[in-house]
């Protein structure tokens, strides 16, 4: 059974032979019960689980890659255990494409391509990829939507539900099988469509421009339809060639592997898919969140590319609040992590939560509460944020949609790159990267002609009449000045550049203090130090004004 499919294929599928398929898997692996009894079975209930999801079918084995993104539900080494799911679909024939290609373009690939290989070079769930070349010699991909009958689809949905013994085995109790399917469904609505939609493309075209270690290939929508997305090939690696290359053991050729090629080591790579990662979650206008392994690409320009993947937004206050949360979190602040959570939840019962969620925060070890691997070692970021997730949601907090594609993004791109890195904290240094990054750009925005004069100018005005009214009022008069005027002139001029340095050094200090504030270093000596050379600046400004 796959999800493509004709309107014969429609007919012919029987959803009494499907439930009896999948409840003859659940009872042989010992998840469904007979007359009150079920078989014993030697392997851990999640394995057995994840053996019926593979086998009962396309949809059946999205579920399970779906419930693998849930971090918040499920104990992460559960979650590898589903992520091992092979989801992929049966690659359409040749002559499936020829007709694909002939119902919505017009004419076959061979006619519309300089060269189109018919076997894809890689096959997913719902759409399969194709290597090409343009008329020009231009390398392209072509990603083919698998055709897809929605009545066959609620059909499958309808059978999770027999999942229930089997969920309750695994020991999850965080969340309920019907909320889960429900969202899972929402998803699967997006992922028939997302695959080779233009308008996740543009809105990240548009995010390039602004953020320049992104990088969004060229859509060629001449040759793309409902069905089918034709793309620029870039000249790269996938995170997925560069995982299997750093398993491979090291070859006594001399053939340079990808690593020297980019002259970027597996953990610089960790670090830059996740700083670019969170600028699109908490600055950009969309960022993926259902992302797989072939779907991030590292260029040989040192940006990153995502091509594929479903996409989602967050709203602009939520984008504040994520920002502080994260920086809260990297900083050890539990207190503060709580404040700027908790908005983003809808919660039963916030006065009797409260006290015991931040206490919860306050005592989380991770290696005892969220282990990220079976040997359970490391203090990552990750680690924390993820016990975070599970605690507010055993106290009755329940999370936004937005949030819930936030956490599944963050999750799934996590534990991808982890695959690369797995024992560095890429995740909190590439937080640090994007709070460098904010801060040049706030630093840019500042140097700005437009904004330099619109914001600093207003209280440039004010600073400049203070000391003449503080003159006027204590002397009542203006005195001539008795010294030469080249004398006067030249102190004027130096009065000039200690003014400018002052402003300059003034607004360093504010941006500077700004930066530790949302970085979680609040310090009290931080707040001193910069309030005494603020006020220095303050006072060599004002002597050098009243100099001139």
């Amino acid at each position: 059974m796959t999800l493509g499919g004709t309107e014969n294929d429609s007919e012919r599928y029987n959803l009494r032979h499907r439930r009896h398929n999948i409840e003859r898997l659940l009872i042989e692996y010992g998840l469904l019960r007979i007359n009150g009894r079920s078989q014993t079975a030697q392997e851990s209930p999640v394995r057995r689980l994840r053996w019926v999801l593979e086998k009962a079918g396309p949809v059946f084995a999205l579920f399970g890659r779906y419930l693998s993104s849930r971090a918040d539900w499920i104990p992460v080494r559960d979650c590898l255990e589903l992520d091992a799911i092979d989801d992929r679909a049966p690659v359409l024939s040749p002559e499936q494409i020829k007709r694909l290609f002939h119902d919505q373009l017009g004419e076959g690939p061979e006619r519309i391509f300089l060269t189109f290989d018919a076997q894809p070079h890689a096959c997913r769930a719902t759409f399969q990829i194709h290597h090409a070349r343009l008329v020009d010699g231009t390398p392209i991909h072509v990603d083919v939507l698998h055709p897809t009958h929605p009545e066959r689809i609620q059909g499958e949905l309808g059978l999770l539900p027999l999942l229930q013994e089997g969920v309750a085995a695994a020991g999850w109790t965080g969340f309920t099988l019907d909320e889960a399917v429900t969202d899972f469904a929402r998803t699967m609505e997006r992922r028939r469509e997302e695959p080779v939609s233009l308008k996740p493309v543009n809105l990240l075209a548009e995010d390039e421009r602004l953020f320049h270690q992104i990088a969004v290939p060229r859509v060629y929508e001449a040759y793309s339809s409902r069905s089918i997305r034709t793309m620029e090939r870039l000249s790269g690696w996938s995170l997925e060639e560069l995982i299997r290359e750093n398993a491979t053991p090291p070859s006594p050729s001399f053939r340079r592997n990808p690593f020297d090629l980019l002259d970027l080591r597996p953990s610089d790579i960790a670090r830059l898919v996740h700083l670019v990662w969170l600028r699109q979650a908490v600055y950009g206008r969309t960022y993926p969140i259902d992302l797989h392994p072939g779907d991030i690409w590292v260029l040989n320009t040192h940006q990153i590319a995502f091509t594929g993947g479903i996409f989602a937004a967050l709203p602009t206050l939520t984008k504040e609040n994520v920002r502080q949360y994260l920086n809260a979190a990297a900083a050890a602040d539990p207190d503060r992590a709580y404040r700027y959570l908790t908005p983003e939840m809808e919660e039963v019962d916030r006065a009797r939560n409260e006290q015991s969620v931040r206490n919860r925060f306050r005592q989380i070890v991770p290696f005892r509460d969220g282990p990220w691997d079976q040997e359970g070692a490391g203090d990552l970021l990750a680690e924390h944020l993820m016990v975070h997730w599970r605690i507010v949601r055993e106290h009755g907090y329940h999370v936004r949609i937005h949030m819930r594609d936030f956490y599944r993004g963050l999750f799934t791109v996590v534990r991808q790159v982890n695959r690369l890195a797995p024992h560095q904290d890429a995740l909190k240094e590439g937080l640090e990267d994007l709070r460098y990054a904010a801060g040049i750009s706030e630093m840019r925005d500042m140097m700005d002609e437009n904004v330099w004069r619109d914001t600093m100018g207003r209280y440039t005005v004010n600073l400049l009449q203070l000391p003449h009214l503080l003159n006027e009022a204590l002397t009542g008069a203006a005195v001539e000045d008795p010294r030469p005027p080249r004398t006067v002139q030249k102190e004027r001029s130096s009065s000039s550049a200690v003014l400018a340095g002052a402003l300059c050094l003034m607004t360093v200090v504010a941006i500077m203090l700004r930066h530790f504030e949302t970085s979680g270093a609040n310090k009290p000596w931080i707040h001193m130090l910069g309030a005494g050379l603020f006020m220095a600046a303050g006072l060599a400004a004002l002597r050098a004004v009243y100099r001139k």
